[in-house]
């Protein structure tokens, strides 16, 4: 809700030129949020007094997992293919609805468009994530990505604004849907003992993610002369990792359900 209220009005002010005032904003909400994380945490501290410590040493950690999870980097990287689908998009949507939608004030119906999504992404967030407690994640964490990457195929094929926001809270949707189960998923799966670190390499799927795909992304648009093509090829590449990340979710699904079956044989043997 947060991230819809900001860009919403960030999005109106850019809308009317008023960039430095949208900046001001950002930094106001930035050294806020800054001081009062620091005043709510600052009593519940617990000092922490490590034998030795130093950057290699940090370092080598990182890269030394814990033997015998492999399904939880099958995980990762089903996320982290989700994500190449979804986090790089937004960076040209501006650019899409000028060259694309023709629309004159382009900074606007971003603003709307973001709203859209953020809001469908909470609510798949919210209400799906305690369906999936219940009933149990993995069918909603296969089904998100099915439901984002049919969206983003069909969006070259939109010609109008008001469906391209149909289509874009649909990926909404998935993505809160996927975000909300997989990072419960993820953390019910790190070992013992080393919850920070594998959570960390969660982390790392969403946020590297982001990077390159706007990197792949801007070098397609940039290779095309044509916008309609460079788009095309965008969105059915996003409809790709999508894919992609649906085939290493069954997979996942399938290697966990046998670790389960195993584990469960083992406890329930004779001694």
């Amino acid at each position: 809700m947060g991230n819809a209220a900001g860009i919403a009005i960030t999005g109106y002010l850019n809308s009317q030129g008023r960039y430095a005032d949208s900046i001001i904003i950002m930094m106001i909400v930035f050294l806020s949020s800054a001081l009062f994380t620091t005043l709510t945490i600052r009593d519940d501290e617990t000092s922490v007094h490590p034998k030795k410590f130093g950057f290699v040493t940090a370092t080598r950690e990182i890269f030394k997992p814990v033997k015998g999870y492999v399904t939880f980097f099958i995980l990762v990287s089903g996320s982290f293919m989700f994500f190449l689908g979804i986090t790089g998009l937004s960076f040209f949507e501006y650019y899409y609805f000028q060259d694309m939608l023709n629309i004159i004030n382009p900074a606007s119906y971003v603003a709307f468009a973001g709203v859209a999504v953020l809001l469908f992404s909470s609510l798949g967030a919210v209400s799906f994530g305690s369906l999936a407690d219940r009933y149990g994640r993995k069918p909603f964490l296969i089904i998100s990505p099915v439901i984002s990457g049919v969206a983003t195929a069909l969006i070259p094929f939109l010609d109008n604004f008001t469906s391209f926001v149909i289509a874009g809270s649909f990926i909404g949707l998935g993505f809160g849907i996927f975000f909300s189960v997989s990072k419960a998923m993820a953390s019910d799966l790190a070992p013992r003992n080393n919850e920070g670190k594998y959570m960390a390499y969660y982390n790392i799927s969403v946020s590297e993610s982001s990077a390159i795909a706007s990197l792949i992304y801007g070098l397609i648009l940039a290779t095309f002369v044509s916008s309609r093509q460079g788009f095309m090829v965008v969105f059915e590449m996003s409809a790709l990792f999508y894919l992609f990340s649906f085939v290493l979710l069954m997979e996942f699904n399938r290697k966990n359900d046998m670790e389960i079956w195993k584990s469960r044989n083992v406890l329930g043997r004779p001694p």
